[in-house]
């Protein structure tokens, strides 16, 4: 199994391609990531303890913890070292006479930075803490990973069908999801908390509101929209016809992802006599459930009169009695008019 290494510093969160196989190793790399100079690491075993990795052996510990546990992702902790001996370094540069004059201030001044050091750490891993839960008795239906650890998300549809936030990210599962979350001290009762999936317009193209367009055929209306919600949207969304008359070809939604921007393009199926059409739609689900912004579109349909007809053919290089008499053989249809001569060209 290969096992994620996911580097923690001030709340900032790096996954690292390559495992550093020393410290040094991961100093670098640390370093590399984070610009401070000296840095201590520290991860959290399997029983919850806290424990601080100073060498090489203690490194490949926590590596080989992981994954005898089964274990998908270690977290390191990086922190500005605020060692004993960091500290009696920055000391021993004070030009002092006498080094017992130093003991009223480095023993205070230690166990300050002591305390501070373990206060702060163990309330960034108490919040930490929140998102890694080990949710008891669910695995992924996915990847059969057992107990889900860290965020799990239960279909809204399926009986008693979870994911994994590494499952859940893949976006294979077609149904809404919810994120599941736990009350209480020891874990408590599970809660889902449902995550609705949100649309917003950007704006339009092709064929505006209000434009006149001829009866029958087809015409071109764009949208661009955004993804503007926290949870990506279900597979096989479709755009849903809610009102008017105007209708439009099935139409592919992209899954996306929070903050992604796509275009949505519409072939809409004029009506065949003149008048005022419109339509809208709205994405929805395969739930059934419909959200975000509503796509509107109205146009004026204009019939041509017999005369313009005639014209139009005659504009096309056909003779005037002979485009006359086509219409009239095709009941006035132009298209239908026009695909006679075509074919007898």
């Amino acid at each position: 199994m290969s096992l994620k290494i996911k580097l923690v510093y001030n709340k900032e969160i790096r996954k690292l391609v390559k495992r550093p196989e020393t410290i040094e190793d991961l100093k670098a790399m640390t370093q590399k990531l984070f610009g401070y100079k000296d840095f201590c690491f520290k991860y959290e075993d399997t029983e919850g303890d806290i424990i601080t990795i100073s060498s090489d052996s203690e490194l490949e510990d926590a590596y080989e913890e992981a994954i005898s546990e089964d274990i998908k992702s270690i977290k390191l902790y990086a922190e500005e070292d605020k060692s004993v001996n960091a500290i009696a370094d920055a000391i021993s540069g004070i030009n002092v006479k006498n080094d017992q004059d130093m003991l009223p201030i480095k023993r205070p001044f230690i166990n300050n930075i002591n305390s501070y050091e373990r206060n702060d750490y163990e309330e960034e891993l108490r919040k930490e803490r929140k998102y890694e839960t080990a949710w008891d008795n669910i695995g992924c239906a996915y990847c059969s990973v057992y107990p889900i650890t860290g965020n799990c998300y239960q279909c809204t549809i399926c009986y008693n069908f979870n994911l994994c936030e590494d499952c859940y990210f893949d976006g294979n599962h077609m149904h809404p999801l919810v994120k599941r979350i736990k009350h209480g001290l020891f874990g408590g009762r599970n809660v889902s908390i449902y995550i609705p999936p949100s649309m917003r317009i950007l704006n339009t193209s092709g064929v505006q509101n209000g434009e006149t367009v001829e009866h029958g055929g087809e015409i071109i209306k764009k949208w661009t929209i955004l993804n503007n919600g926290e949870a990506q949207w279900p597979h096989n969304c479709t755009l849903a016809k809610v009102n008017g008359q105007l209708e439009i070809d099935p139409i592919n939604i992209p899954k996306l992802m929070p903050g992604d921007i796509t275009e949505i393009v519409a072939v809409v199926r004029v009506q065949e006599r003149s008048g005022i059409f419109h339509g809208e739609w709205r994405l929805q689900t395969p739930a059934f459930q419909m959200f975000g912004d509503a796509f509107k579109l109205e146009v004026v349909v204009r019939t041509l009169s017999h005369e313009e007809k005639v014209a139009k053919m005659v504009d096309m290089g056909f003779g005037e009695d002979a485009s006359f008499a086509s219409l009239v053989a095709h009941n006035w249809d132009l298209d239908a008019a026009i695909a006679s001569h075509l074919i007898g060209l």
